[in-house]
């Protein structure tokens, strides 16, 4: 039986046995949550279920969508032409992996340029460009396919389950021993209580008799 299990359950029922009898109220629910609450082995085994899911969230992020937005300007100053050159741009996609390992991105961008006055040609130059596309790109070699690109998401699925299949059985067998404990301290108590109340009747009978023949 685990150490911290006897602790923890023994200081319940001395808490209990501390208080007065008439607030000596404690269900076995109650007698289980607080068995486990003191365990200090299984709040630290709790935290092994949680790091996996946030591991299995981590590697299910890959396949997320990713929104890329970016803006630029630039200006340069032409001195010996007194004039200036403008550059504007603007960038927007939006693209993803899936698990197969396809990487799927649509971006749409466009560049001003504005120059007031060309030195080269003597006329002013406002040029816009703009692009929208769709790429995808599918590797043949490594991460081609679902066994190597979603193994992490696989492995981190493994992990999490395993994790709360061995995170139960220790649950249930310190609720499983808290039931056991807690029905034989009731039993002890009641026993106690019993033979307290026995031990006083002679005590009861002699005290009767005397009041009795006081009357007579």
């Amino acid at each position: 039986m685990n150490n911290n299990y006897l602790v923890a359950i023994t200081a319940v029922l001395f808490s209990c046995t501390a208080v007065p009898a008439e607030s000596l109220r404690l269900s076995m629910e109650e007698a289980i949550a607080a068995a486990l609450d003191r365990n200090f082995s299984i709040r630290i085994q709790s935290i092994e279920p949680q790091l996996a899911e946030e591991d299995l969230r981590y590697a299910s992020g890959a396949f997320d969508p990713v929104l890329e937005s970016e803006y630029r300007y630039a200006r340069e100053e032409l001195s010996p032409f007194d004039t200036d050159d403008e550059t504007a741009s603007f960038r927007f996609g939006i693209g993803s992996t899936l698990p197969w390992g396809t990487q799927v991105g649509a971006e749409v961008n466009t560049n001003d340029r504005t120059t007031p006055f060309d030195p080269f040609t003597g006329v002013a130059s406002d040029s816009v460009s703009s692009f929208a596309g769709i790429v995808v790109t599918q590797p043949i070699l490594r991460n081609f396919g679902m066994a190597g690109t979603y193994a992490p998401v696989r492995i981190a699925e493994e992990s999490v389950s395993v994790s709360w299949e061995l995170f139960r059985p220790q649950v249930m067998d310190i609720a499983t021993q808290t039931v056991r404990l807690t029905r034989a301290f009731t039993s002890h108590r009641k026993t106690f209580a019993s033979r307290k109340e026995t031990a006083t009747l002679p005590f009861n009978s002699s005290r009767t008799t005397r009041d009795v023949w006081k009357l007579v």
